[in-house]
C-alpha cells in the first residue's frame, strides 16, 4: 500500500521507492511520485494519473495518462475489444522493439537486488 502523501482539491499525491524491476535498463534506486486526478471532480468525468521517475540525479521519466470516464459494461468490452483486437500485441511488440534498440546503442542490463519485502495489493 503507498500512503498518501497529500490531497489538493482532490487530487492524490503518493511517493514510493522503487520496489519492482519495471525496466531491465535502470537501476533500482529510483523513486516514483504520482498524482492522481479521480473522475468526478468536474462535469466531464475526466481521469488523470502522472508518474514522475527520479534517482539522485535527478527527474528521468514524467508519464501522463489522461481520459474521460466510463461505465464498464459488458457491452464496452466487447466494443472495444473488437475495435483494438490486438492492442496487447502491439504494446509488447512496441516494448520488445524499443528494448532492442536500447541493447543496440549499447545499453546493458542492469541485474539489481529486488526487495525481498512483500507488496501489498489493496483492491
Amino acid at each position: 500500500m503507498i500512503p498518501v502523501r497529500a490531497v489538493e482539491g482532490g487530487v492524490v499525491r503518493q511517493e514510493v521507492d522503487k520496489r519492482l524491476e519495471v525496466s531491465p535498463f535502470m537501476e533500482m534506486d529510483q523513486r516514483y511520485h504520482f498524482r492522481i486526478r479521480p473522475p468526478g471532480l468536474d462535469e466531464g468525468g475526466a481521469v488523470m494519473i502522472g508518474i514522475h521517475q527520479t534517482d539522485e540525479a535527478g527527474p528521468i521519466l514524467n508519464a501522463v495518462f489522461s481520459g474521460e470516464r466510463r461505465e464498464i459494461t459488458d457491452a464496452e468490452l466487447v466494443r472495444l475489444a473488437r475495435a483494438h483486437p490486438l492492442m496487447t500485441l502491439k504494446i509488447m511488440g512496441a516494448i520488445h522493439w524499443e528494448a532492442w534498440k536500447l541493447w543496440r546503442k549499447g545499453l546493458r542490463l542492469v541485474s539489481g537486488d529486488v526487495p525481498k519485502e512483500p507488496i501489498t495489493v489493496v483492491r
